[in-house]
């Protein structure tokens, strides 16, 4: 059971926490540097999972984007939090354990 304790605290439960941190807000000067708001130009800015910041441009900058974009974030960290409870279930507390085969 200890074992299934570990798997969940390094491979699921720490990894979330580092991404529960509120994101890094980048300014572009040019939307031409950045792949995804010159490929969408009706992006005024985005939020990027993988790296936890949000990218606007500086013209389109305001407080009402910076609340939307923060709030993709929100939603990413509650998915986050469900995810980590649900393999806590699992993982954790080793229910998983439970429906493993026996052998004969």
């Amino acid at each position: 059971m200890m074992i299934n304790f570990e798997f969940f605290a390094k491979k699921i439960f720490l990894p979330a926490v580092k991404r529960l941190k509120l994101p890094k807000i980048y300014i572009e000067e040019e939307r031409d540097k950045n792949y995804f708001l010159k490929k969408n130009e009706n992006a005024w800015g985005y939020y990027d999972r993988d790296m936890n910041e949000i990218v606007i441009v500086r013209e389109c900058d305001n407080w009402g984007l910076r609340i939307h974009e923060y709030g993709h974030w929100s939603i990413n960290c509650l998915n986050e939090i469900l995810v980590t409870l649900w393999e806590f279930l699992w993982w954790g507390l080793g229910i998983r354990s439970l429906f493993k085969k026996r052998k004969p």
